[in-house]
């Protein structure tokens, strides 16, 4: 909990491969007593059986506290979303997160690192600041926060070179090899229990309308209950987070400092990485590791 506020990780979740490498960092965050439940939004493409029954045999089984939530199909039917693509379906699960006493902690499905003091400094960023809307991690492989961290040296520009911080730069978000480089750098800096050097200075307010891959970030429950009808995101939802909504509201979002989380893969970079590198073999012994100690 947070000043008597429930914690809730919600996870957009379709994926065992890559949510295995996140459980023992959710776990050890609520094991501190900071997330209370962890809800996973059933998303699952077809043919992922087996992801399904990791989520609901293993996981829902194993821990109480984590909940697999399924889509009501009459919100599906009422967003527009229901002919276009499974990841377009995301943002009708805010429908289910609209309790005023709750902060939700949003993590992509494919963040595989989760530094130690992130989810507490989040918590007390967001819970302190009414002037922001959404508070976002430094999240590694980001475009726009990659291109920050080469400004400030933390993520070297010889692994290729960030040309601007927009959401979809071309090296940050396609170009297989360059992240591929930037994950060993990051994990070498986890092997070796330094990754607070590659933090950022200081917290950052994000330019107004300006979208940003929403891989994590911590919003409140009453953001989501003001909406007509409560949680109905009305647009497609990384835009409404990180452009539509901000800009309504005047209430820019803020990229906080002295975090740090990991995202493994946008979908240009996930065919290279899963099957040239062991880039995800580094994620998994390092979860592994943590899972052991807990």
């Amino acid at each position: 909990m947070i000043n008597g506020k429930r914690v809730v990780a919600v996870t957009p979740y379709g994926r065992k491969w890559s949510v295995s490498c996140l459980l023992p960092y959710i776990v050890r965050e609520h094991d501190k007593g900071l997330i209370d439940e962890w809800h996973l939004w059933m998303n699952t493409q077809k043919g992922g059986e087996e992801d399904v029954w990791y989520a609901r045999d293993v996981l829902e089984n194993q821990y109480e506290w984590i909940h697999c939530k399924y889509m009501d199909p009459a919100h599906l039917e009422a967003s527009g979303s229901k002919n276009l693509p499974y990841q377009n379906h995301i943002k009708v699960f805010w429908r289910q997160a609209t309790d005023p006493d709750t902060v939700y902690f949003r993590f992509d499905d494919d963040i595989v690192y989760i530094h130690e003091d992130t989810v507490q400094r989040m918590l007390e960023t967001r819970e302190g600041r009414d002037d922001c809307f959404v508070a976002f991690p430094t999240i590694w492989n980001n475009a726009v926060v990659g291109w920050h961290l080469q400004q400030t040296g933390a993520l070297p520009k010889s692994f290729g070179e960030i040309a601007a911080p927009y959401a979809m730069d071309p090296m940050a978000w396609t170009n297989g090899p360059f992240i591929e480089r930037a994950h060993n750098h990051l994990l070498d800096y986890i092997e070796d229990d330094n990754v607070s050097e590659l933090f950022l200075p200081y917290d950052m307010q994000l330019p107004m309308h300006m979208q940003f891959s929403i891989n994590s970030f911590v919003n409140e429950g009453i953001e989501y209950a003001r909406l007509d009808p409560p949680g109905m995101v009305p647009v497609d939802e990384e835009h409404w987070h990180s452009m539509w909504r901000p800009t309504q509201l005047k209430r820019p979002n803020i990229l906080v400092s002295n975090t740090m989380v990991a995202h493994f893969s946008f979908y240009p970079q996930r065919d290279y990485l899963r099957n040239q590198t062991n880039v995800l073999e580094r994620y998994a012994a390092q979860a592994e590791k943590l899972r052991l100690s807990l």
